[in-house]
């Protein structure tokens, strides 16, 4: 269940991890190694998690188990950032 509070101004049109777009520039950094993926929880009151995958369905059952509306994503390739 997700809270929604409207200082936070909520809007449909705002980036999404699981839009098709995304979702397909994903599985292509995927198919060219691991990714480092931090997920920010909105109003979580906690740290970032941080994880690392290396297959599609994962990250993917990942993403639909543990995202809520307004968690915050940021990935990035493992070899681009760490060499």
């Amino acid at each position: 269940m997700s809270i929604e509070y409207p200082q936070d101004r909520w809007t449909l049109s705002g980036p999404n991890i699981l839009s098709d777009e995304n979702l397909n520039r994903i599985r292509e950094a995927l198919e060219r190694g691991t990714l480092i993926v931090e997920h920010r929880f909105y109003r979580g009151s906690s740290a970032p998690d941080r994880l690392m995958f290396e297959d599609y369905d994962d990250l993917l059952q990942y993403l639909e188990g543990k995202s809520k509306p307004g968690d915050s994503f940021y990935v990035w390739e493992y070899d681009a950032l760490c060499r």
